[in-house]
């Protein structure tokens, strides 16, 4: 896999700067990731209960729905087709 830089110098600064700009969509990303460990962490207690599994269950959904609806992914993909060609 090689890294081409065209694409991303054809891109204005402003284009560029979004890039590391947007710590909204960061922290939601970061914020699934947090609650996904502490649910994992929780599972290899294995004293865990019912109830709190579910607990964990229906937090990690909402912070990966929040996550898909919130974050605008459309603004990555150009991101991406730099970093997989």
């Amino acid at each position: 896999m090689s890294f081409h830089l065209e694409p991303w110098l054809s891109k204005d600064q402003n284009d560029r700067r979004h890039v590391f700009d947007d710590y909204g969509d960061y922290k939601r990303i970061d914020n699934f990731y947090k609650r996904l460990k502490e649910r994992d962490n929780e599972l290899s207690n294995k004293n865990i209960d019912h109830e709190e599994l579910k607990r964990y269950n229906d937090e990690c959904l909402v912070s990966a729905i929040n996550t898909i609806e919130k974050v605008n992914w459309t603004d990555y993909e150009d991101i991406e087709n730099i970093i997989i060609q």
